[in-house]
C-alpha cells in the first residue's frame, strides 16, 4: 500500500483502538472539517487576536475624545524663604503656617492632532490584518484536518488488505506443509510460502502502527484526547470535477494569503503615515474651573483656560530615518503581494489539474476493481461447486482486495487533490457544503 503524501502541512484503524478509551468517535470527513472550522487552538487563538485588534482600535480613538479630570487638595504648610534665596529686612524666613485648599475639574482636548488620525488608522489596518490572518488560520486548519483525516482512514481500511493478505499466506504455507509431508511438495515450496507469511505479518503490523500514528496526529490537529478512538464513516458520494468551485481571478484576490499580503501592505503604509504625521503641528485646547482658598468655606472661583501648539524642530535625525525604513518596508510589501498573486494563481491552476487526473484514477481503477470482484465470485462459484481449492479462492479474495486497495488509495489521492484545489482557492468550506 503506497502512503498518501503529506502535502499541505505548512503554519494541521481499528474498530477499537488499542489505546481508545470508551466508545469510539463516529466521523466523518465532512464532520472533521466542520470541526476544524472552530474549535481547534489555532483557530480559536486567531479569534482572541482579533478581539485584541479591535481593542487596540478603541484604544486609539479614546486619543481624540476630551480628557477630564478632578482633583481636590486640602493642606497646612510653612515654608523657609531663605531656602528659596529670598530675605525679606525685618521678617524672620519662616513663614506660615497657612492652609491652602483647592478643588479643580480640567479638561483637555485635541483640536488638530494628525499623528493620532493616523494612529487610528494604523489601528483599523491592524484590525483587518487580524481578521483576514484568522481567516487564513481556519482555512489552514482545516486543510490538514481534511488531509490527516484522509491519511488515517486510508491507513485504516490497508489493515483490511492486511488481513486478507495474511490469510492467504496462511492456507498456502498449509498446504505447502501438507504437500511436502504426501512427497508431492518440496522444502523450498514451503520455506518459500513461509517468508510470503512473515512478510505479510510484518506488513500487517507496519501497517497497524502506520494507522495509529494517522489516528493520533488526526485527533492532536482537533484537540482531541489522545485515546479517543475513532471509527471512521464513509462520505458522501464523490462529486466530479465538475462540481469543484472553477479558478476565477476574483477567488485569487479574495484568498486569504493574498488577502493578508494586502492587509500588511496597508499595515505598513499605515506605518508610514503615523511616522509623516509627526512633522505637522498639534494643536490643543485645556480649560480648568474650580474653587482655591486657605479653607474651603472663603473659598472663590478661579478658572485658565488656553491653547497650545507643538511642532518638533530636531530630533536628532531619528524620525526621518525611521520613516525612510518604513518607505522599503512598504516596497518590500508591495513585492510580497505581487509574488503572492502570482504562486496562488499557479497553486490553483496546479490543483485543479490534479483533480481532473485524480478523478481519470479513480475511475479507471474503480473499472479494475469491479472486474475482479466479478472474478471472486466466479472463484467462489467454482469453488461451492468444488471445482477449486480454498487457497485457490484465497488467492482470488486477495487479488480482489488488492483491487479494492488500488482504488481506495485513487479514491484518497482525489480527495487529496480536492483539499488541494479548495485549499489553494480559500474555499475550504466548499468541501462540506451539502
Amino acid at each position: 500500500m503506497a502512503r498518501t503524501p503529506l502535502s499541505l502541512i505548512f503554519m494541521l484503524g481499528t474498530p477499537a483502538w488499542a489505546l481508545g478509551a470508551g466508545a469510539p468517535m463516529e466521523l466523518s470527513f465532512e464532520q472533521a472539517v466542520r470541526l476544524a472550522e472552530e474549535k481547534p487552538a489555532a483557530v480559536v487563538m486567531s479569534h482572541e487576536r482579533v478581539q485584541q485588534a479591535v481593542a487596540r482600535l478603541g484604544e486609539s480613538r479614546t486619543n481624540l475624545f476630551p480628557q477630564v479630570t478632578a482633583t481636590a487638595s486640602e493642606s497646612r504648610q510653612t515654608r523657609n524663604l531663605a531656602a528659596q534665596g529670598i530675605t525679606i529686612p525685618g521678617q524672620p524666613p519662616l513663614i506660615g503656617p497657612f492652609n491652602t485648599f483647592d478643588v479643580r475639574v480640567k479638561l483637555t482636548q485635541a483640536l488638530f492632532d494628525s499623528e493620532t488620525l493616523e494612529g487610528l488608522k494604523f489601528a483599523r489596518a491592524g484590525r483587518d490584518l487580524a481578521i483576514e490572518q484568522k481567516r487564513k488560520s481556519q482555512q489552514d486548519t482545516m486543510a490538514l484536518v481534511a488531509t490527516l483525516y484522509v491519511q488515517a482512514k486510508r491507513a485504516q481500511d490497508g489493515i483490511v488488505l492486511g488481513d486478507i493478505l495474511k490469510a492467504r499466506d496462511e492456507k498456502e504455507l498449509a498446504l505447502a506443509r501438507s504437500q511436502l509431508k504426501l512427497g508431492t511438495g518440496s522444502p523450498t515450496d514451503a520455506d518459500e510460502a513461509g517468508a510470503r507469511l512473515a512478510e505479510s505479518e510484518q506488513f500487517l503490523t507496519a501497517t497497524r502502527s502506520q494507522a495509529e500514528e494517522r489516528r493520533l496526529d488526526l485527533t492532536a490537529a482537533l484537540d482531541l484526547s489522545p485515546d479517543q478512538a475513532i471509527a471512521f464513516k464513509d462520505s458522501l458520494a464523490l462529486p466530479p470535477p465538475e462540481a469543484m468551485p472553477p479558478v476565477s481571478p476574483a477567488d485569487i484576490e479574495s484568498h486569504p494569503d493574498v488577502a493578508v499580503a494586502r492587509e500588511t501592505l496597508a499595515q505598513k503604509q499605515a506605518q508610514e503615515g503615523v511616522l509623516k504625521a509627526g512633522y505637522v503641528p498639534k494643536v490643543s485646547a485645556s480649560a480648568d474651573y474650580g474653587a482655591s482658598g486657605q479653607l474651603p468655606s472663603d473659598s472663590l472661583g478661579t478658572y485658565t483656560f488656553g491653547g497650545q501648539v507643538s511642532v518638533p524642530v530636531f530630533e536628532g535625525g531619528n524620525r526621518p530615518k525611521r520613516v525612510q525604513e518604513a518607505h522599503h518596508q512598504i516596497q518590500e510589501s508591495v513585492a510580497q503581494l505581487e509574488d503572492t498573486r502570482i504562486q496562488t494563481q499557479a497553486k490553483a491552476r496546479s490543483a485543479a489539474e490534479e483533480v481532473k487526473n485524480g478523478w481519470a484514477s479513480v475511475q479507471s481503477c474503480r473499472i479494475a476493481f469491479d472486474v475482479a470482484s466479478k472474478e471472486s465470485e466466479l472463484a467462489q462459484q467454482r469453488f461451492r461447486l468444488g471445482m477449486g481449492t480454498d487457497v485457490e479462492l484465497a488467492e482470488q479474495e486477495a487479488k480482489t482486495a488488492q483491487a479494492r486497495d488500488t482504488w481506495e488509495e485513487a479514491v484518497a489521492a482525489y480527495q487529496m487533490a480536492r483539499v488541494n484545489l479548495a485549499k489553494s482557492l480559500g474555499k475550504m468550506e466548499s468541501l462540506v457544503k451539502s
